[in-house]
Order: structure tokens, then C-alpha cells, then sequence
């Protein structure tokens, strides 16, 4: 949630919780974001489903009214705990190639207030339902034409909307790629820029990611069609930098944030690392050399080349009076195991 929208639902939060109001049934219900159980690009265990589950099974009872007091007595974060269970679910239905796990993910949507959201979440979460359900066989207009019925005004147009509009392809029109992996089906992010590698990227994503996981950093997002952004090549000419990007043949995104048990500041400092495959082995060189910050220095960079193939690390702070938790000596750590991921992939 960003800009005008954030400040929108969070007045409107504000102003509701000013009523007397009874104590939410998911208050201390959440998923843990530093464990990937917010994440798409895998799929992570975990017991907060089946709290979930039981509380939507309890609502379906109720009538109209006792509906409508469960709902307001849910706070914001609730609501977004909701949105993360039907992420999941649409997940979990490519995966099991089941429609019926998607109709609980319809439901939960059900459950919102959308004047206490960015409305946009909502319909996110909808659109990868009915991307899923539509692909397994889900009839998804009784589904959400079902759910529309009891839901508020704002979250049933939204509901609605899917009711008759069919979703089938994600990258073009929602900022996500379905992907087939070892573990099973994955939703990616998607930046949007051509993605056409020879080499299976993805598959060198996921070893980056446990190479990076079990020290003081968890990987938030892996995105696919990404850019490759010439602000972290400062160490190298620009023209010549600028040159080698444009043979880019596709780019892997790999975010991560430091555990709350690290910093006070988790979200502030963060570590980027930069999968992407060129044309040449010249421009993967060159990319990697340019790696770095210029005499700003206001970021540590590592950059490594594997034939075709570069990994660019970036470490940085996005808030001013805080450090980036990495320097140039501490990512070195990162070396060897990214040369490692790059010249062990499949063909």
C-alpha cells in the first residue's frame, strides 16, 4: 500500500476503531513474512491456514447482520492476514490442481472491508483466484457471484467484476508469472521487461536464495522480467555499461530484508541480488566488474561472472540515518557461493 490509497484506509481504520467495538477473532492471527509464508514464489507450510479456514467455516453460519459485526470488529491487519490466506490459496490450487481450494480464498475476500484496505490488494488477490480457479476447472462465476452476496458493497463490485471477467494470462495484465519448479508451482513477480534466457534462471534464483536464507537475511520476493537498474554499475564506464545491458536477455530479481531479530529497523536495510544472462560473455564481464558504488559510496556492491551469466549483489539502506547492514568486506562472504550457483545449472 502506497501514497494516497495508504492514507485513505488508515484514516478510515482510524475512524472505525474510535467505535466500541468487541475484541477481533483474529487478533494475534498472522503469517510470518521472514518464514516466505507471505511469499508466491514458494510455497511455505503453515498453521495460520488452518485458523483461517476454521474462522471462515464459523462465518459461513452466520447470518447477514452477525456477519457484518464480525467484520467491523476485524482490524486492518486482519484484513490483509485475509488477503495473504487467499494468495495462498490460489497458490496452493495450481499446485493441487484442485478449483475447491480456491473457493475458501473467494470467501476470505468476502470477509473485507475495502474501505479499510488499498482497495487494489483486493482485487490483486481476487484476479490470482480466478487465474487459478479458471485453470483447474473452477465454475468461477458461481463462485464469486456466491461470495459477492455476502459481502460489502465495495468488496462484492470487486467480486463481481471476477464473476464475469475471465483472468488467463498474468504477466501481461497482473505482474505475475506462473512457473513450473522441482517443488511444485510457483507465482513470480513479474517486472514486465522481456525475459527469454537459454539458461534456466529460475533455477539458479532458488539456489541464490539458499545460499542468501539462514543468516540474518529472508528473501521477500523473486521477481522475473526484471531490470537490471545502471545505478548499481557505478564502477564501470557508462557507455560501455549501458552497451552490455542492452544484450540482456533476461533478469532475475532476488529481494531480501533482514529478520526482525537482526535490526529494529527490518525493512530499511536491504540485500538485491541481480540474476541475469547476456548475450556474450564480454557483457556478463563487464556488468559484473562494474559492479559497485562510485565515491557516493552509498551502497556495497559484489558482482561475479559466470559465462553468459551475472550475479550483481546489492546492499543498502533506504532510510537516511541508517546504515546499509552490509559493506563491501562483509559481502565477500557471497562470493564463492554465487560462482558456485552460477556454473552449477542445468543446460
Amino acid at each position: 500500500m502506497l501514497g494516497a490509497e495508504l492514507a485513505k484506509a488508515t484514516a478510515a481504520e482510524a475512524r472505525h476503531r474510535e467505535a466500541a467495538l468487541g475484541p477481533s477473532p483474529l487478533g494475534g492471527v498472522e503469517y510470518d513474512a521472514s518464514r516466505g509464508e507471505v511469499s508466491l514464489f514458494r510455497f511455505v507450510e503453515s498453521p495460520t491456514d488452518e485458523i483461517i479456514l476454521r474462522f471462515i467455516d464459523e462465518c459461513r453460519r452466520l447470518g447477514s447482520n452477525e456477519r457484518a459485526e464480525v467484520r467491523s470488529s476485524l482490524t486492518m491487519e486482519d484484513f490483509y492476514t485475509l488477503l495473504n490466506f487467499a494468495r495462498r490459496r490460489a497458490l496452493l490450487t495450481l499446485r493441487a490442481k484442485d478449483p475447491t481450494i480456491a473457493t475458501a480464498g473467494i470467501e476470505a475476500v468476502s470477509l473485507i472491508d475495502v474501505e479499510r484496505i488499498d482497495w487494489r490488494d483486493a482485487v490483486w488477490a481476487s484476479a490470482l483466484l480466478a487465474y487459478a480457479g479458471g485453470r483447474t476447472g473452477l465454475n468461477a462465476s458461481n463462485a464469486f457471484t456466491a461470495a459477492a452476496s455476502a459481502a460489502e458493497p465495495g468488496v462484492a463490485e470487486i467480486l463481481d467484476r471476477f464473476a464475469h471477467e475471465e483472468v488467463n494470462n498474468l504477466e501481461e495484465d497482473w505482474g505475475y508469472r506462473e512457473l513450473a519448479t522441482p517443488s511444485g508451482i510457483i507465482l513470480a513477480s513479474d517486472g514486465g521487461e522481456p525475459f527469454a534466457p537459454t539458461t534456466d534462471l529460475v533455477f539458479i534464483a532458488f539456489a541464490i536464495v539458499a545460499l542468501i536464507e539462514g543468516g540474518p537475511w529472508h528473501i521477500s520476493d523473486v521477481e522475473t522480467g526484471s531490470v537490471l537498474p545502471a545505478v548499481w554499475l557505478r564502477g564501470g564506464d557508462p557507455n560501455i555499461v549501458n552497451t552490455a545491458l542492452k544484450s540482456m536477455t533476461g533478469c532475475v530479481a532476488i529481494n531480501g530484508a533482514l529478520s526482525p531479530t537482526v535490526s529494529p529497523h527490518p525493512g530499511v536495510p536491504q540485500l538485491i541480488v541481480f540474476l541475469a544472462e547476456f548475450s556474450d560473455w564480454g557483457a556478463a564481464s563487464t556488468i559484473a566488474a562494474a559492479c559497485g558504488p562510485d565515491r557516493q559510496g552509498d551502497f556495497a556492491g559484489l558482482g561475479v561472472a559466470a559465462g553468459t551469466l551475472c550475479a550483481v549483489l546489492v546492499s543498502r539502506s533506504v532510510m537516511d540515518g541508517i546504515e546499509s547492514y552490509e559493506d563491501q568486506n562483509s559481502l565477500e562472504r557471497f562470493r564463492a557461493g554465487l560462482v558456485a550457483s552460477l556454473t552449477n545449472n542445468p543446460a
